[in-house]
């Protein structure tokens, strides 16, 4: 889940309003391990440009493990 993007892209954190508190699955480790590009679980019509996946930092995230 997204917790804050204090340390997230720039692109990213321009949408934090929209992007905070969804739920997603990391389906990709970027910049050498320093981000993750995490696939939101919510329908793209309700995301910034139908965006579904976003690069965010791991500080940003709360990780929960199934």
């Amino acid at each position: 889940m997204i917790i804050d993007l204090l340390h997230s892209p720039a692109r990213t954190r321009s949408h934090a309003p929209v992007l905070l508190g969804h739920y997603g699955t990391v389906v990709m480790v970027l910049r050498h391990g320093t981000l993750a590009l995490l696939e939101l679980d919510a329908d793209a019509d309700q995301l910034p440009g139908m965006t579904r996946r976003w690069p965010v930092h791991w500080d940003d995230l709360a990780v929960f493990t199934i």
